[in-house]
């Protein structure tokens, strides 16, 4: 028939290769490779530190990076074989081979450097996602030159802050948080932008600027808490308010407001606990009444409700085991386990149960060394041991054990030292040191060892007095400087009159302020008699 009107065999096969065109033109296309994140996240949890919360940000992180790459194929075609390549060679856990063809995408970028910045910061965050999702010593290099090269994306640089602040470097990840701010207020990103300043006052804390932190923790709480009017049931926007309401409650508890921190933790737990309610089976909203029962215990004991504490931690605790048996190899959970040990093991040093409050604080140090050494850079981890450490070691020193409490005092330390030396001007890190320097002092005091004792008072009193200096109204550091002044008063009694002068100068202003704990009201009275009985032994 073709034939017939003239077409012949090479009319009939060009007819056939214009509709197989057609047809292939109607074609869709092809859908992108997606990135396997039950992958991702398996991966986080073999480098720790995966909480609820923590696998949603990482959930979030691998929905940005998977519309980065899928920017790279669309902006650039040519680069589709090499980023199919990276993704699925990722999926198929060929960690190797994936790299090599993110090496072949960064060659092709090379060559428009200027150009593409965007896209090559692309490529760095996804790199930090995909094979450094916790490993910040890793990431942090690979986060920051994303945030660099991309300069207006606000999470780059929230993200890049966290790895910075996770491996110490205080200064940039102020810098970068302060970046993060700037532009989510310059946006007009309003969750953002309380995201940001509770990162800031994160860092501020951790640099021992807590009014300034302060500051930002309100706003942040202010920005959360009109967001949720806009949306009551919004359960992000419920726990966004939980969160900065902990942030206010610990700095409360630093400036001594028990009864201003007891309030905004219990507003906290009462909303954590109405999400739990609604998802009886989340385990983030069990890991954050959790946490807020912890934070409540703090309170208690300060106020010397112990009773109340105990209940408090026990609560706590229950909830914790139980996550910890659903999920034994989560980190996150092993780490805020080991938190609550210490908290209730004061407890219980302080109603006299020494055998049990050794057993909490030994777990708590268990945990807190197979933390550290997932990720043996991380400095949060390492402070976590030294604290451990000391409990330990009081514990030791109680029951009569002074080599032993030595020992664990004397680890803490050179952890503290280590840890200082990375940021010689950071002010908790120096506490830290300042704390350790006491311990071991009384340890040596116990061994008769006068003179090193004196040494180590000294050096712990010049720690305490620098720190102090930089927030004066700190309740925390001015009960470092009383203690320290005690301390030296006992080993070198020509001095005694003048360090219980000022002890009990600082003590008797702390009271008169309202910012004096209730665990510490005996301090006036007995640092007046000690001062009167140094004044009389005085030649």
């Amino acid at each position: 028939m073709f034939q017939r009107v003239g077409l012949g065999a090479v009319g009939i096969s060009l007819i056939l290769l214009v509709v197989g065109v057609v047809i292939w033109a109607l074609q869709p296309p092809p859908a992108p490779v997606v990135i396997d994140e039950a992958l991702v996240l398996a991966t986080a949890e073999r480098q720790g530190f995966v909480s609820p919360q923590a696998a949603e940000e990482l959930r979030q992180r691998v929905s940005r990076t998977q519309a980065d790459l899928e920017a790279l194929r669309a902006i650039n075609p040519d680069w589709k074989t090499e980023v199919d390549a990276a993704i699925t060679a990722f999926n198929a856990s060929k960690p190797e081979e994936a790299r090599e063809a993110f090496s072949r995408i960064d060659a092709l970028i090379s060559s428009r450097r200027m150009e593409l910045a965007r896209e090559e910061a692309r490529l760095s965050y996804a790199q930090a996602t995909l094979f450094y999702p916790f490993e910040a010593s890793q990431s942090a290099p690979l986060l920051c030159e994303a945030a660099r090269l991309a300069e207006t994306e606000i999470w780059y640089w929230i993200d890049c802050g966290r790895a910075l602040a996770a491996t110490g470097n205080l200064p940039k990840a102020r810098t970068a948080a302060e970046t993060a701010l700037g532009l989510a207020r310059a946006a007009g990103a309003e969750r953002d932008t309380s995201v940001a300043l509770n990162e800031l006052g994160d860092v501020l804390v951790a640099q021992g600027d807590l009014s300034t932190a302060r500051a930002a923790f309100d706003e942040s709480l202010r920005i959360a808490r009109a967001l949720l009017a806009q949306d009551p049931g919004n359960a992000l926007r419920q726990r966004d308010v939980v969160v900065s309401l902990d942030r206010i409650g610990d700095d409360l508890v630093a400036q001594g407001d028990l009864a201003g921190a007891r309030a905004a933790y219990d507003e906290g737990l009462y909303i954590a606990r109405a999400l739990l309610a609604q998802d009886p089976g989340n385990t983030g909203w069990q890991r954050d009444v959790s946490v807020s029962l912890n934070k409540i215990g703090v309170v208690l004991v300060a106020q010397r409700n112990l009773s109340a504490a105990r209940a408090t931690y026990d609560e706590s605790l229950g909830i914790a085991r139980a996550l910890l048996a659903r999920d034994p190899g989560n980190l996150e959970l092993q780490r805020n386990f080991s938190f609550t040990l210490n908290n209730f093991g004061d407890v219980l040093v302080t109603q006299g149960e020494l055998s049990a409050a050794r057993a909490a604080f030994a777990e708590s140090l268990r945990i807190g060394r197979a933390v550290l050494s997932r990720d043996p850079g991380n400095i949060d981890w390492q402070r976590s041991v030294a604290v451990s450490l000391i409990r330990v070691g009081d514990v030791l020193g109680a029951q009569g054990d002074l080599p032993a409490a030595r020992a664990a005092f004397d680890e803490s330390l050179r952890i503290a030292r280590a840890v200082l030396s990375q940021d010689p001007g950071n002010a908790g890190w120096q506490r830290d040191v300042s704390v350790s320097l006491i311990k071991v002092g009384d340890v040596l005091v116990a061994q008769r060892s006068l003179s090193d004792a004196r040494a180590a008072y000294d050096e712990g009193l010049g720690i305490a007095r620098a720190v102090l200096s930089r927030d004066p109204g700190n309740t925390h550091l001015q009960r470092d400087l009383i203690v320290s002044l005690v301390k030296l008063a006992g080993v070198a009694p020509e001095n005694a009159a003048a360090h219980w002068a000022e002890a009990h100068r600082i003590v008797t202003a702390m009271a008169e302020a309202g910012m004096l704990a209730p665990r510490d009201a005996w301090m006036v009275e007995e640092t007046l008699t000690r001062l009167e009985a140094a004044r009389a032994a005085a030649p």
